[in-house]
C-alpha cells in the first residue's frame, strides 16, 4: 500500500469514533418512536408515541434528559443536554443494543453516557445564561439509559429508564431532591392537563390556581410540587372520570419522591414540564464518588392503559425502591 493509501485509511479509522459519536441514535417499538444525539444534543430529542409527535426538538434545556444539582440550586447545575448557551454536552460513549438486566432483549435499549456541562442559570432573567456564566463541563458522570417494552415482559406502552451518575473529585455535594431524574418536555398544545398519584393506582387531577390546565397556570410559570409516586399530563380535562379516553404520558417511580409539573415557553413550542426528583428528603446529599442509580418507568395511552403498565412493571422490575 502507498504512503497516500496509507494515510488516507488511517485518518478514516481514527475519525471513526468522531462519526460514531456524531451520529443520530434511533429505537423503536409499536407504541414509541425515539430519536437520540440529534443535532448534536445527547439526550433524547424527539419522541413520538404511535405516529405522534410528543416531545419534539426545542432546546438543549428541554427536551427529555437528566439533570444535577447542588444544594446551591441552578448556580451548581450539570445538565445532559448542555448550557443555557445552546453549548452541546460531550456523549462519551454509547451501547446501542443495551442489557439492563430486565429480561427484555438488548436490542431494545440503549445506553448514552455523557460529560454533562453546568447549566448555570443562576438565578432568573435578567441574570440568567450570561456568557461567562456558562460553558463549563461538570465534574460529574451521567449514564441514561432506557429500554423499551417488548409485549411479552412488557408492555409495549413501557419506557424503563435507567439513569446512573458519579461525582469527581472536585464535584459540589449532589442534592437529590433538586436533580431531576428524568425532566420532560412534552408540547403542551395537548398534553395539557396535569395529574398524580401517591401510590401508581388513584390518579387525581393536580389543581393549581383552581384548574389542572397547566396552560392557565399563570405567569411566570410556577414550579409546583407534590410527594407522590407517578405524575400525568393528559389530553382529558378529567381522566378519571374517562379513563378508557384520551392519551396520556406518566412518570411512575416505586419511591415517593418530590415531583413537579409546570409549562415552559420554549424557543419554538409552548411545552410542558414534568420531572421525578431523586428524594423525598431535603437533607439527603451525596457525598462520595460511587455511582448512583435511579429506575423509572414512563408509561403512555389513556389512563386505565397507564395504570396496567404500572402494575406489571411492579411486578417485572421489583417492588422494592428503585434507586441504588
Amino acid at each position: 500500500m502507498n504512503k497516500s493509501k496509507f494515510l488516507t485509511l488511517l485518518a478514516f479509522i481514527l475519525f471513526l469514533p468522531s462519526i460514531s459519536l456524531a451520529q443520530t441514535y434511533f429505537k423503536s417499538n409499536s407504541v414509541y418512536d425515539i430519536w437520540m444525539n440529534q443535532y448534536s444534543a445527547p439526550v433524547i430529542t424527539r419522541l413520538d408515541v404511535t405516529g405522534n409527535v410528543v416531545v419534539p426538538w426545542d432546546n438543549i434545556g428541554a427536551q427529555f434528559q437528566m439533570t444535577a444539582r447542588s444544594t446551591a440550586g441552578n448556580a451548581w447545575n450539570p445538565t445532559q443536554g448542555g448550557d443555557c448557551l445552546q453549548n452541546k454536552a460531550t456523549l462519551t460513549g454509547v451501547t446501542q443494543n443495551w442489557d439492563a438486566g430486565i429480561d427484555i432483549s438488548s436490542s431494545n435499549g440503549i445506553q448514552l453516557r455523557v460529560d454533562p456541562l453546568l447549566y448555570d442559570e443562576d438565578g432568573l432573567p435578567p441574570n440568567a445564561c450570561t456568557a461567562s456564566a456558562t460553558g463549563t463541563t461538570a465534574p460529574v458522570d451521567f449514564k441514561f439509559g432506557f429500554t423499551l417494552g417488548d409485549a411479552i415482559s412488557l408492555p409495549e406502552e413501557v419506557m424503563v429508564l435507567d439513569m446512573e451518575l458519579r461525582r469527581e473529585s472536585g464535584a459540589q455535594n449532589i442534592h437529590p431532591i433538586q436533580s431531576e431524574f428524568p425532566a420532560i418536555f412534552p408540547s403542551n398544545y395537548s398534553l395539557k392537563y396535569a395529574y398524580y398519584s401517591t401510590d401508581g393506582v388513584n390518579f387525581s387531577r393536580w389543581l393549581y390556581n383552581g384548574t389542572n390546565n397547566i396552560q392557565s397556570w399563570g405567569n411566570p410559570d410556577p414550579n409546583p410540587a407534590k410527594m407522590a409516586k407517578a405524575i400525568m399530563l393528559h389530553t382529558h380535562p378529567d381522566a378519571t372520570a374517562t379513563p378508557d379516553v384520551g392519551m396520556g404520558m406518566a412518570i411512575y417511580t416505586n419511591d415517593t419522591v418530590e415531583m413537579i409539573i409546570s409549562r415552559r415557553t420554549g424557543t419554538t413550542f409552548n411545552l410542558g414540564y414534568m420531572a421525578a426528583t431523586g428524594s423525598s428528603s431535603s437533607s439527603e446529599t451525596i457525598t462520595d464518588t460511587n455511582w448512583h442509580k435511579w429506575r423509572r418507568i414512563v408509561a403512555v395511552g389513556n389512563l386505565n392503559t397507564i395504570k396496567s403498565s404500572i402494575s406489571q412493571a411492579k411486578s417485572h422490575l421489583g417492588s422494592g425502591a428503585w434507586n441504588w
